[in-house]
């Protein structure tokens, strides 16, 4: 049987986590910490990605390493930060394109959404073994990302599968949940329940699981831009823009109407392309970066301020003239503040630093299910 961490009221209260990043977002700013964004390519994994690209999102584990997974290749991949090393763990003998996503549970638990994989993958960080898990409920259908719930169960979202598929870790079980397809993640938000974004470019609306009933709510505004979304320092939600240009934060906090939530949005960059990005991840100083799939440059965005009420978006780094264009699926904070971006078509994980003289965010929060866990 696995290990689970105790996810109880005290270990997950949005407070708590507010807490610490506000505390470092400040102790950041009174020793001068200043964005300068570089990027350099890390490592090469080697990996024959072909059409279907050599990884799909992936998650920070609790020994501190990054888990890439494995979408059209056989193996999982870790990263290791001390060494800026990339070593090829496991092979999962799914079929390929196998997952899509991953969710850091426990010290001993990584949860690999199935993509054709037939099973839900189940990684242990330290035994470096890859164990099938239980069939997916709906066999044939496509699953993407996913999140820890308050109760210790695993919500791993519908992609084409028609039903929420709910993982215990505990029985090593899986059960179909509330209706709902057309979902590209889940995050986890302040008020316990899970942020479902939808997974077309062209659109659809966003919805809401309630874990406490097992139940859907519909949100009542279209948003053709996400696939992800990261929460902030203060629990709202900015939105990945994926086929548009601007970022959209989401505001349910304290509102008795969740299907009516506070909607802002950003200007735009500019030269917008379809996929401009995809999986984010938030900064030591409350900037959120962004990886890059389609578009040439890193982006990131920082969330509204006095003078700035609806935030500002920024373009970071180049990438190589390569004409890549599937370039990342995910964005993993790094425990020494960096972030790794996970490779689809490239051949080198990418490896980006957004602030000089600044401490970076606790493991508290990096491995908290209130940090960003879509992919």
């Amino acid at each position: 049987m696995q290990r689970i961490e105790n996810y109880s009221a005290d270990t997950t209260l949005f407070a708590v986590h507010r807490r610490f990043i506000d505390a470092v977002i400040a102790a950041n700013a009174a020793a001068g910490a200043t964005v300068a964004p570089s990027y350099v390519n890390g490592p090469a994994h080697g990996v024959n990605y072909g059409a279907g690209g050599a990884f799909y999102g992936g998650c920070l584990m609790r020994n501190g390493k990054a888990l890439l997974s494995p979408s059209s290749n056989d193996n999982i991949f870790i990263f290791d930060h001390l060494t800026d090393t990339l070593t090829m763990g496991p092979a999962h003998g799914e079929q390929k394109a196998a997952f899509l996503g991953a969710i850091s549970v426990s010290d001993t638990l990584v949860v690999l959404p199935p993509d054709a994989s037939l099973y839900i993958g189940l990684y242990n960080p330290v035994t470096n073994t890859y164990t099938r898990g239980p069939a997916k409920p709906e066999s044939g259908l496509k699953y993407a990302g996913g999140c820890v719930m308050p109760n210790g169960k695993v919500f791993i979202a519908p992609l084409t599968a028609t039903h929420v598929a709910i993982y215990d870790p505990v029985t090593n079980t899986v059960t179909t949940g509330a209706e709902m397809t057309g979902r590209g993640g889940a995050q986890l938000m302040p008020n316990g329940m899970v942020f479902c974004p939808p997974s077309a470019d062209t659109g659809g609306f966003m919805l809401l699981y309630d874990p406490a009933t097992d139940s859907v709510i519909p949100v009542n505004i279209s948003y053709p831009e996400t696939r992800d979304a990261v929460p902030i320092a203060d629990g709202r939600l900015a939105c990945v823009p994926t086929d548009m240009a601007r970022v959209f934060l989401f505001d349910f906090r304290n509102r008795n109407d969740l299907a009516n939530p506070i909607v802002t949005g950003t200007a735009s960059w500019p030269n917008n392309v379809t996929n401009k990005f995809w999986g984010g991840a938030l900064a030591a100083n409350g900037d959120v970066v962004f990886a890059p799939y389609g578009r040439p440059k890193v982006g990131y965005y920082r969330p509204p301020s006095l003078g700035q009420p609806l935030g500002q978006v920024f373009d970071g780094p180049d990438m190589p003239v390569d004409g890549i264009v599937e370039r990342f699926t995910g964005c993993i904070p790094l425990l020494d503040g960096r972030f790794l971006m996970v490779p689809r078509k490239f051949a080198y994980v990418g490896l980006y630093t957004h602030l000089t003289g600044a401490q970076p965010l606790p493991p508290s929060v990096l491995m908290s299910p209130f940090y960003s866990n879509s992919f």
